[in-house]
């Protein structure tokens, strides 16, 4: 059978917004909300947080995770989540085949979107899928500034039967890896990527959360 874990990173330093991965959305520690995703994804084999923070770990760990606490040399400023990954997948005694990384604050990942981007991941050549949102405004319209202080196109305009090609970004809930190519490459974007359409509300100041509270509270 395929092993497959999921890894979540939730060191306890934020700036914009202090203690985010723990504060209390619509009654429950926020990192919760991914975790209950994962478990009932059905897809794990092992779910495991990765903190600096005692509270953090024990909130995990009292929802069925597995908690690993992280040097203080991975949870500065500096250190990135792929260290954490890096960490996690040291300490086990095997690795798995695939892992996925769901950020803490992805309050709104779903099951079928955990599936959705694994199956696209598994029946494609791909290293790693990334969550993303379309943009509303394609980037190719964008104005930039120039040297003289004036406005003009990033891009020229195309004719109208031409139309812009699909773009997306990043929007902070889940990264699906192939751990050997993770290994090698070590980075969200290796040669081969793949994305998924997720919604999700990147939660790093008090009014991404208040935005995150109104949605809560609706759904």
């Amino acid at each position: 059978m395929t092993e497959i874990i999921c890894i979540i990173p939730a060191r306890s330093g934020s700036k914009r917004l202090p203690y985010k991965n723990k504060k209390l959305l619509c009654g429950e520690p926020i990192i919760c909300r991914p975790i209950r995703a994962a478990q009932e994804s059905r897809l794990f084999s092992e779910i495991i947080v990765s903190s600096d923070d005692a509270e953090i770990l024990h909130i995990a760990h009292e929802a069925g995770a597995h908690a690993i606490e992280r040097p203080a040399k991975l949870a500065t400023d500096t250190a990135s989540e792929i260290d954490a990954y890096l960490h996690v997948l040291g300490e086990l005694k095997t690795k798995p085949e695939y892992f996925c990384a769901i950020y803490p604050t992805a309050a709104f990942i779903t099951p079928h979107e955990i599936r959705g981007a694994f199956d696209l991941l598994n029946g494609t050549e791909a290293d790693v899928c990334m969550g993303v949102t379309e943009y509303e405004q394609h980037p190719w319209q964008a104005l930039l500034m120039g040297t003289d202080g004036f406005m003009y196109q990033q891009t020229p305009t195309l004719n109208e039967q031409t139309p812009y090609p699909p773009a997306y970004a990043s929007n902070g809930s889940l990264y699906w890896f192939r751990t050997a190519a993770f290994l090698k490459h070590q980075t969200y974007f290796p040669p081969c990527l793949s994305v998924y359409p997720t919604f999700n509300i990147d939660i790093n100041t008090h009014e991404d959360f208040k935005r995150a509270e109104r949605i809560c509270r609706r759904l």
